[in-house]
């Protein structure tokens, strides 16, 4: 997902020819959609079976994507902004404007999930439904339907971490896989089932 959602946004900029802000847009949406269908044809089917299924057949697909991404955009790397950036010297820091408005959006954005997950009905039904499933459905919570909001929640924060490389360095086919390894570390070291 962060590599579809960082080629359809420099997809949408640089070959469109759209302003920065709707390809972003454009990017967050196409995202989703490639993730509600990922969700429905690779990851509910097999997550009835066994709930760690998904892994395997998502890392297979996450294989197919980057061939298609392949021979759609070439193996050359594609940056969102070329050669725009504008670089401020701080201290012995150098910083591009658009890295700082990075780093402010992705506290923020972690800070409201955080609230939604910790303040609200809605979190405390997620932490539910990860801590016990079964008893958390048996208490009318809706744990499908929580299911497909939460891949599509990562799903669109994987789709940003895409843009975010795009805009701040290149975008390569091979990129994916880098990720990946990256990820499943994370999720050995926090543990599965643990949002931060």
């Amino acid at each position: 997902m962060v590599l579809v959602g960082g080629y359809i946004t420099w997809w949408l900029h640089q070959s469109l020819g759209l302003p920065l802000y709707a390809s972003i847009i454009g990017g967050i949406i196409g995202g989703t959609i490639v993730t509600y269908l990922i969700f429905e044809l690779f990851v509910k089917p097999f997550y009835r079976n066994h709930r760690f299924l998904p892994l395997v057949t998502t890392i297979a697909l996450s294989m197919i994507l980057d061939g298609i991404l392949l021979l759609l955009f070439g193996s050359s790397p594609k940056s969102i902004i070329p050669g725009t950036k504008h670089i401020m010297h701080i201290a012995n820091v150098y910083l591009s404007i658009e890295q700082i408005i990075m780093v402010l959006l992705t506290a923020a954005i972690l800070c409201a999930f955080a609230y939604v997950l910790h303040s609200t009905s809605m979190g405390r039904k997620i932490r539910a439904v990860v801590q016990n499933e079964h008893a958390a459905m048996s208490l009318g919570i809706k744990a499908p339907l929580l299911h497909l909001c939460i891949f599509l929640v990562s799903g669109i924060f994987a789709t940003l971490g895409g843009i975010y490389i795009g805009i701040d360095t290149n975008l390569s086919p091979t990129l994916g896989f880098a990720i990946t390894i990256k990820a499943y570390a994370a999720i050995i070291a926090g543990g599965k089932g643990n949002f931060w």
